[in-house]
């Protein structure tokens, strides 16, 4: 999630196709209303932890614990959430490669989906290229000797 909000910050100063993406746009990717959304939910949990630092006597409150489980398990769920939305809606190579590994999900030249119109490529990519497979050559394990 981190890396979406570092992306969007990255944004600001991107074009694409000469036009100036709008504030929460990343390159061909809308940002979701939930990510600012779990943006506001961690707020407020890095707050209720700054408040029990202030009063360790909260430290005890039935109604405090209850509070931060509950900001806790929603943060949780809007994160898959998110993530999941993500992965459905976009796919493609350069989107794949961007946000996949990071969390671990997929390989970066998985597709996601077996195309479609919403098909993401990455920049100056076709699918004519990403569709064919090249032959294997004899010689591709081959590791040259380096002379120290």
């Amino acid at each position: 999630m981190k890396k979406l909000l570092y992306s969007h910050a990255y944004a600001l100063q991107r074009k694409q196709f000469e036009h100036r993406l709008h504030q929460y746009q990343v390159i061909r990717f809308p940002i979701s209303r939930k990510i600012r959304e779990l943006n506001l939910l961690i707020s407020a949990l890095i707050q209720y932890v700054r408040q029990l630092d202030e009063h360790p006597e909260l430290g005890g409150s039935k109604l405090m614990a209850a509070n931060t489980m509950g900001l806790k398990i929603s943060t949780t769920e809007l994160g898959f959430e998110s993530a999941i939305h993500c992965f459905r809606t976009m796919g493609g190579r350069g989107f794949t490669r961007q946000y996949a590994n990071e969390i671990g999900l997929f390989d970066p030249y998985c597709m996601i989906h077996g195309g479609g119109s919403n098909y993401v490529l990455e920049d100056s990519e076709s699918r004519r290229f990403f569709k064919y497979k090249p032959p294997r050559k004899e010689n591709e394990d081959y590791i040259p000797k380096i002379d120290y």
